[in-house]
């Protein structure tokens, strides 16, 4: 599976353990919820500094998004 995918799978995942809405996690890693939805459907490639930010949102630490 591309890491685009599986990285977008774990983020919608932990957002939704966490009661988070797109919009709610978008607000909290400085972008936007149409952004949140492209990365959640494996459609974007993020940057590392984006990545760090919707970490930091969810509370978790970066290597719990890129493990399969």
């Amino acid at each position: 599976m591309e890491i685009n995918k599986v990285v977008g799978k774990k983020i919608r995942q932990i957002r939704i353990e966490k009661k988070m809405s797109q919009e709610e996690l978008a607000t909290k890693a400085n972008t936007t919820r149409p952004h949140i939805s492209k990365i959640e459907g494996g459609i974007l490639s993020l940057q590392i500094d984006t990545l760090q930010r919707v970490a930091d949102a969810l509370g978790v630490q970066i290597k719990e998004l890129i493990e399969q």
